[in-house]
């Protein structure tokens, strides 16, 4: 039950025995006509106390009964965010947004910008989707996920290219080798909460090299998913892809009520174009705030 409601780590911590002492007349509840004249369910209870008997579990103290019961001490840890997150994701059913218009058009954006023989980082990768679209014509890919089940998704996927390379990793604490990559892509990745962006932003602009180019997208409001939901759905219904679907619609309406925490970091692609430029990014290559009919941005800067 602990395990069901998401805790992890579930573990006896101290495992003992109590008693349950029941002050009745012995002589009188095991009789034979008592017992007959009872109903099946006191039969039953009674064949157990037999069996508990016999195993030395009761015993009997005068006219009072008592039984010995295994006991424990249980400790379970609540998971941390990541881990939260990472079960989240888990559940997504991830592969029935290729069904998704706005999703695909997110990803055709985002794959036009990636110039042939590039070196490119996909940060988030995923299971792949994004992968599968750029790494034909990588000089070299390099995706990242901290989801160890993506990771080896990823891989299978990438496995006909020679030049793909996916590992595990939480962006927070990875570093990419300095000015080495033409173009890195973040999609859906620095708005939620678990993600440091500034620190992130900065260790992806280094991993850049000179006149290399940063795509960015997320969502800009905790309320996204909500304004363009009802617009989604019509359009898989036109596609005929939502047909039997309800429970895949559910599952993906619930991950986004959590992953659209409101602790996460949102901004328009005006106030993220304007963040980029602070940090050092020499212009705004693509500026685009009507993904997901209007609920979602993607920025592309140049180094």
């Amino acid at each position: 039950r602990l395990r069901k409601v998401g805790f992890v780590e579930i573990q006896t911590a101290h495992a003992f025995t109590y008693q349950i002492r029941s002050e009745i007349v012995a002589k009188r509840y095991f009789k034979t006509e008592v017992i007959e004249q009872e109903s099946l369910e006191f039969q039953i209870s009674q064949l157990r106390a037999k069996t508990m008997r016999r195993k030395g579990k009761i015993r009997y103290e005068a006219d009072a009964s008592v039984m010995e019961c295994p006991g424990e001490i249980t400790v379970a840890r609540r998971p941390t965010l990541i881990e939260e997150n990472r079960a989240i994701y888990e559940r997504y059913p991830y592969d029935f947004l290729r069904h998704i218009k706005a999703h695909r058009e997110m990803l055709e954006l985002a794959s036009a910008l990636v110039a042939e023989g590039s070196k490119v980082v996909d940060a988030g990768c995923g299971i792949g989707l994004l992968a599968e679209k750029v790494a034909g014509r990588c000089a070299r890919y390099l995706g990242i996920d901290a989801n160890p089940h993506f990771v080896e998704i990823c891989r299978n996927r990438m496995r006909p290219y020679g030049n793909a390379e996916v590992v595990l990793g939480d962006l927070n604490n990875f570093r990419l080798e300095a000015e080495e990559f033409d173009c890195i892509l973040a999609l859906n990745v620095i708005y939620q909460e678990d993600i440091e962006p500034m620190p992130v932003l900065g260790m992806l602009r280094d991993a850049l090299k000179p006149g290399g180019i940063l795509v960015l997208s997320a969502p800009c409001s905790a309320d996204s998913f909500k304004k363009c939901e009802k617009m989604m759905l019509a359009d898989l219904d036109k596609e005929g892809a939502l047909s039997g679907k309800d429970v895949i619609a559910e599952q993906i309406r619930a991950a986004n009520a959590r992953l659209l925490s409101p602790k996460g970091h949102y901004w328009s692609a005006g106030q993220i174009s304007s963040l980029l430029r602070d940090i050092g990014f020499k212009a705004i290559e693509r500026s685009d705030d009507s993904l997901y009919y209007g609920a979602a941005w993607l920025v592309a800067a140049r180094r």
